[in-house]
């Protein structure tokens, strides 16, 4: 299973195509998922979208990019998430984040596109 996971977008698993590239059925595969991983596969992509959507913000992407990269309905939906995950809105978290920090990934990735 850990083979087939690492193939897989880890924010977009398919738990239905997964169980058929093992041969077991849905319900067998999400139990053993969560034996593995010690959590459902919903949940693990859950955490992965918001861990990518997290480091996205500290690169300097704006919220509604990032809700939209990660799969996210509109960016409250991403905020809310965000809020429970991590206790703060994706707001507060941006003006914590040291200003130099978000400058200098802002001039890395103007560079990238030059």
């Amino acid at each position: 299973m850990c083979a087939a996971l690492e193939t897989e977008d880890a924010c977009r698993i398919d738990p239905g195509a997964l169980a058929l590239r093992l041969g077991v059925s849905r319900e067998h595969f999400h139990r053993l998922f969560r034996i593995a991983v010690g959590m459902t596969p919903t949940h693990y992509a859950r955490l992965a979208r918001i861990g990518r959507a997290k480091a996205l913000l500290r690169e300097g992407h704006s919220q509604a990019d990032v809700a939209a990269q990660c799969g996210f309905t509109d960016q409250a939906h991403f905020s809310r998430w965000f809020r429970r995950c991590f206790g703060v809105t994706p707001g507060n978290y941006m003006a914590r984040e040291p200003q130099a920090y978000r400058r200098s990934a802002m001039e890395a990735r103007r560079f990238e596109n030059d």
